[in-house]
């Protein structure tokens, strides 16, 4: 099916929307982002969506997300311990993991938080829980929009220009996707045999 033709005008909204809903709600976390980013960029290259368009469109959604992700850790961050729903959505093990990255890392765990699929949820969240200046937290989450949506989105611009990317899109896709994913595995398989 060819989205871009079907829906016309509206895919720009639809894919805003993605990318937004993926970072605000947590429970949305398996909505695709970095691939739905880089698959518009290869899109733009085949001059099928508009690359100039897409640019601050991925910079706003990231950035909104992100920003609803840490209003909701002002709201309900305090009131976590007393859901058990909150408590299923975010571990504190999850959780944990994240305030170490924060500690760790400063404001550059905020700017790559986005690279980093289970911080990109979290990252916010925990930002607001731990009482995070926001001022700061919105320049380097900004600059992080801005480095991700480039990282994506011109690389696949670049790589769409080339015929095997074109006629393979969604393979390409999938094989990113494995790239990104695999080093996941391989840490959680280390861990369960440890614990074995």
């Amino acid at each position: 099916i060819d989205y871009v033709d079907l829906y016309g005008k509206t895919i720009y909204l639809l894919l805003f929307l993605i990318v937004f809903a993926k970072t605000a709600f947590i429970v949305l976390v398996f909505l695709p982002g970095d691939t739905i980013v880089f698959a518009s960029g290869a899109l733009a290259a085949m001059s099928d969506l508009d690359l100039w368009a897409l640019t601050p469109l991925f910079i706003i959604a990231g950035f909104l997300g992100d920003q609803s992700n840490f209003l909701l850790g002002k709201t309900f961050g305090l009131t976590r311990k007393k859901s058990k729903l909150l408590q299923k959505l975010l571990p504190q093990t999850m959780l944990d993991k994240s305030k170490n990255y924060l500690t760790s890392y400063g404001k550059t765990a905020i700017m790559f938080a986005r690279f980093i699929p289970i911080l990109r949820g979290t990252l916010p969240f925990t930002c607001a829980t731990t009482n995070y200046p926001y001022r700061k937290f919105v320049v380097y989450n900004f600059i992080g929009c801005v480095l991700w949506t480039a990282a994506w989105l011109f690389g696949g611009f670049l790589l769409g220009n080339i015929p095997f990317v074109q006629n393979n899109l969604v393979l390409t896709l999938f094989i990113l996707s494995i790239v990104f994913i695999l080093p996941a595995f391989i840490n959680f398989f280390k861990k369960a045999k440890q614990v074995g």
